[in-house]
């Protein structure tokens, strides 16, 4: 899912395994999502600035993208590094 709204909603249906947050995103933003993503077990990561993470899912500048299919979200983890 594309955007804080959108993530917002998805997790809260708990269909996100994987939240990607830009670097240069706002601390609002990430205050939106991020307590949804802990209270929730989902893990999080920061990936690029808001530009690059909008262009890795074909959009334009991204603030957090929520991945909801497992296998993309457990690759893009091992690609990322785990905390």
């Amino acid at each position: 899912m594309k955007g804080t709204d959108n993530t917002r909603r998805v997790l809260r249906k708990g269909e996100v395994r994987l939240v990607l947050l830009a670097e240069d995103g706002s601390e609002a933003q990430r205050d939106k999502v991020l307590p949804l993503a802990r209270a929730r077990g989902v893990p999080w990561k920061i990936f690029g600035d808001r530009a690059e993470l909008g262009a890795a899912v074909g959009s334009g500048p991204l603030t957090v993208v929520g991945v909801t299919q497992p296998s993309f979200a457990k690759e893009l983890q091992e690609q990322l590094g785990r905390d």
